[in-house]
Order: C-alpha cells, then structure tokens, then sequence
C-alpha cells in the first residue's frame, strides 16, 4: 500500500482551482511585485492583502465563482496564507503526526502520517507561489538563500530539515522536508509487529547489555533510527549513554545521558564524534554516519571504546560495510581499503540489516556477526535470517552459527543460551 501513490479527489481539484482563481483576482488588485524582492512581507502589504483576500471571497462568492460546498472561509485563509506565510506547508509543520512533508509540484503536496503517505488538504497555487515559501523557510533556517541557489538545504526551527531544488537543477521547485521525531519503541514492539523474532531480540538484548559493538543498516534513515531507538531501550537506567543525532529524539532515562547533534560539516561532525568519546559514556548512539564523523567513530572503537549503536543508510548490509571502509580511507589519506576493512570488520561485533517487506512494513532480513576481512571485503557470518516458509510467508531462522564472542560475553557476566542459535525457524 505504501507504494499506491495518492491521487487527488474530485473535492481537492475543485477547492484548488478555486484557490488558483483567487489568487489571480488578488493580483488584479493588489501589486505583488514586492513578494518577488523579498522573503519578507512589508506590514503595509500584508494589510492590503488581507483587505483584498476578503474582498474578492466575498466577490466570488456573490458571482457564483465558488465550487459548490467549497468553505469560501478556509479558502480564504488559504489564500492569505499562500501569500504572506507558509502557505499548505504551514500548518503541516505545526502537525505533531506528519513526520515528512515532499512537494513534488504546486498541486501535488503528500505528507507521512505514521509511516503512511497521503495526499495532503492543501496545494499552492503556482511555482511562483512555491518557490516564495521556499525563500521563507529559508530565512526561518537562519539564512536567505543566495543569488544562483538552486538546492536549498537548512535546518528548520524545531529541527527539521529542508531540502529544496529549484530550477534550472528541476524542471520545477520541489520541497522536501523531515521533521525531528520523538521514537518511543522497544524491542518487544518490533516482535509483535512481526520485523523480527523472539530469539532476535533476545539475543539482541544479551549484546547490548554486554555492550556490543552494532552497527544497524537500511535503505531509509527512518528505518534504522527506530530501530536504533529499539535497541536503546535496552540500556540500564544507571549506565551513561550519549545520543548523536540530528532527526530524532530518543527517550534515554538514564540519569547520565547527553544528546548532542550530529552537524553535516565534515570538521563539526567529526569534532562531535570526538567529544562525546571523551565524556566517558557507556553508551554511544549515533546515526545516521557520514563522511569523517564515521571514520572518527570507527576510530573510538578502536581506541577502545564499545557499547557503540550506530545506524548508516545502504540497502545492504554488504553495501554498508563496503562504504563505511571507503568513508574510512577518503578521511584518513594514506589509509588501504585492506586496512579500511580490517578495521571496520575488527571494530563492529554485528550487523543488523533492515528492509521495507512488499507490504511496506520494515523488517530485520539478517541479523550477522563480524570477523575481520578476508582481503575483498568485511568478512560476515549470519547468525539470523528472514526466509520464506512452504506458503509463501516469511519466517526467521537461525543459521546454526554460534557467534565467535559467546565466550567473551560470558566473561563480562553475559552468558548466551546455545539454543538461540539452533539451526531452523525461530518464531
């Protein structure tokens, strides 16, 4: 179902039309020359536009111009949002349940509601009206955009980012924005929701509660960070735990927890990385990695620190691991890709890849254990699986592999039972 794109009822073209109409009559009267010049709006025009967005409601309205059962009040304050504000995107950043907005044309704004995408109430009138609130959002980040940006990129009040393009890099302005989330989610949530076995997370908890090294991949960042929540939930109130993220929250009830951002700048990313290194945590959670932040992550493993959740996005777990390598070589000059590897493959104790099921639901598709490089690539043996039953219906199995470490949790106070690794269905 998440792969039906929206399409626009009867209802929404009619109340679009009406609005583009309205619009257009503002225009006749008022001179919007100005919004051109500006993000921001002169009071003095603001007020002549409200004056005009009332006057030619009331215009329509009385010739007969409105659709039929077209709220001429709320089309109003489309319009007069569309001028001066934010437009459709306004009260969608306002939503506490939208999670992402996209705009992928003026009359085509979807918006993700519990992971679900659907068309949106409001559209805007035109590319001109579009690219206008883009120029505001850019300004509400912090700074306008400059002459020749044609990709807008901000952080937005509240966290958000922005990611716009305008043309000529897209043959029209297209806006996408994901909201900082607040995850609250536990393993056990994600068994009953059928994304993983029992076994899984009970194996899953013994590792992080032995502070395992894990390094947790999907095609969607969305993906990874609920995940990466998940796992968290895990952790003892008494331990310290640091929390590296720029898009979501995570509820750490430790009395010992810091959160701190995980900047796009490669020298800020790194400097964050290395900090919170240095607070002498238990715990670091940080994702998704990028660039130098991941080469200096990598790195505080090897120096020695462990209990490390991180997420990276890559549609395979293979794929993961060979661009975390690649990360560690273009930042550390001088570096091999062999070296690269051994070193990821040495620094993570698991894996854990996850991906979007035909349904649309996410779902662990292996679950594997680290062990070095064999000179091509990580070296991985895969502990869990996701197959697929006689009917058709996937099923997790175990592999029949022990992993290497069960010895050394078990000297940490950590002991593993054999029969999660049996080989066959683990339900």
């Amino acid at each position: 179902p998440y792969r039906v794109p929206p399409r626009e009822s009867p209802q929404q073209a009619a109340r679009r039309l009406a609005l583009l109409t309205l619009v257009d009559r503002v225009a006749d009267v008022v001179d919007l020359a100005p919004l051109k010049a500006s993000p921001v709006v002169p009071e003095a025009l603001v007020h002549s536009i409200e004056r005009a967005v009332r006057e030619q409601t009331k215009g329509m309205k009385d010739e007969g111009e409105a659709p039929e059962g077209t709220d001429v009040d709320a089309l109003a304050r489309d319009a007069l949002r569309e001028l001066v504000g934010l437009g459709a995107i306004g009260p969608l950043l306002e939503d506490d349940e939208v999670s992402e907005i996209h705009v992928l044309r003026p009359d085509y704004v979807v918006v993700t509601r519990n992971g679900v995408p659907a068309l949106a109430e409001g559209f805007f009138s035109s590319d001109a009206a579009l690219d206008r609130v883009v120029q505001r959002l850019a300004l509400h980040g912090g700074e306008p955009t400059a002459p020749g940006e044609v990709v807008v990129e901000r952080r937005l009040p509240r966290g958000a980012r922005l990611t716009a393009t305008l043309p000529p890099a897209s043959a029209g302005v297209a806006v996408s924005i994901v909201k900082r989330r607040r995850i609250e989610v536990t393993l056990e949530d994600i068994v009953r929701a059928g994304a993983m076995s029992r076994p899984m997370a009970v194996f899953l908890e013994h590792c992080i509660v032995a502070r395992a090294n894990v390094l947790v991949c999907a095609s969607a960042p969305a993906l990874a960070s609920n995940f990466l929540a998940a796992l968290a939930s895990v952790i003892a109130p008494g331990e310290r735990v640091a929390l590296l993220h720029e898009e979501v929250e995570v509820p750490l009830p430790q009395t010992y927890s810091v959160t701190l951002a995980l900047p796009d700048s490669q020298e800020a990313g790194e400097a964050t990385v290395r900090a919170a290194a240095r607070l002498n945590v238990d715990h670091i959670l940080a994702g998704p990695l990028g660039g130098r932040a991941a080469a200096a992550l990598v790195e505080a493993v090897v120096d020695g620190h462990d209990g490390v959740l991180a997420t990276m996005t890559a549609p395979t777990m293979r794929q993961a691991f060979a661009r975390l390598s690649a990360l560690l070589t273009m930042a550390r000059p001088g570096m091999s890709l062999e070296a690269a590897r051994d070193c990821v493959g040495e620094s993570f104790d698991l894996g854990v890849e996850l991906i979007r099921g035909a349904d649309g639901r996410p779902t662990v598709a292996r679950i594997t254990e680290l062990a070095g490089s064999d000179g091509k690539a990580v070296a991985t043996k895969d502990l869990f699986l996701l197959g697929d039953a006689a009917g058709g219906d996937a099923v997790f199995q175990a592999t029949g592999v022990s992993p290497r470490f069960v010895a050394e949790f078990a000297a940490r106070g950590v002991r593993l039972d054999p029969n999660l690794f049996r080989r066959g269905a683990s339900r």
